[in-house]
């Protein structure tokens, strides 16, 4: 089975009848993280779980799946979305940015431009699920309060045990809808990144824990 985020239905979980001839209409190969595919399904409106009955990919990912970089920040992507996705609606903002994000890491060219990929795609899909943080950062409301998710006063002791709330500020503020590098460093990218996957755990994963980030803060 398989779970694919689709444009016209949302969230939706398919049988896979795997096929491994070249003639095949459904191939194994096919559901790789992030592919983007064409696919044509029986829709069951009794049955929960629906089946394929033919796909074809939209695109080759080949420049990710083969460099580190972008492999790393691909199954990274691939995690979020899976314990952040929840709705069977149809999103179509949604789905557009999640395909311009795929494409986007595919077509980079120059993998040392990618060092903040993954704090832009988490800051957007925040966004996109409603739960934007709220840039209020002022002299008196210096601390981010991730369970609030704006910034606060520091005699509240909910806010995260940083001290570079300034920074996390910077970024929201400097962010603009097409990606570009934004950190200095890889503890500026540590820094942020800290803030975003507590923000997400707290809001949208129901506190599950973002195993692939471990690999990001080795490679990236």
């Amino acid at each position: 089975m398989a779970n694919l985020y689709t444009k016209d239905l949302g969230l939706k979980t398919y049988i896979i009848q795997q096929g491994r001839k070249k003639t095949a209409k459904v191939k194994s190969s096919f559901f790789q993280p992030l592919q983007i595919m064409n696919i044509v399904v029986y829709d069951n409106q009794k049955n929960t779980i629906q089946q394929i009955k033919e796909c074809s990919l939209c695109n080759d990912l080949t420049s990710v799946y083969t460099n580190m970089v972008k492999m790393s920040l691909a199954f990274f992507i691939d995690e979020i979305l899976h314990v952040s996705l929840k709705e069977d609606n149809p999103n179509e903002e949604m789905y557009n940015f999640i395909c311009q994000t795929i494409t986007t890491l595919n077509d980079c060219e120059n993998t040392k431009q990618l060092k903040d990929f993954h704090l832009y795609f988490m800051y957007h899909l925040a966004c996109y699920l409603g739960f934007e943080p709220l840039d209020n950062y002022s002299k008196e409301n210096c601390f981010f309060d991730i369970k609030k998710g704006h910034f606060t006063s520091p005699i509240d002791t909910q806010s995260i045990d940083s001290q570079n709330f300034l920074l996390f500020h910077n970024f929201i503020s400097s962010i603009k809808e097409n990606y570009s590098p934004f950190t200095e460093n890889i503890n500026q990218r540590n820094e942020l990144l800290n803030i975003l996957i507590s923000f997400f755990e707290e809001h949208i994963t129901n506190h599950r824990h973002i195993k692939s980030q471990e690999v990001l803060r080795t490679i990236l």
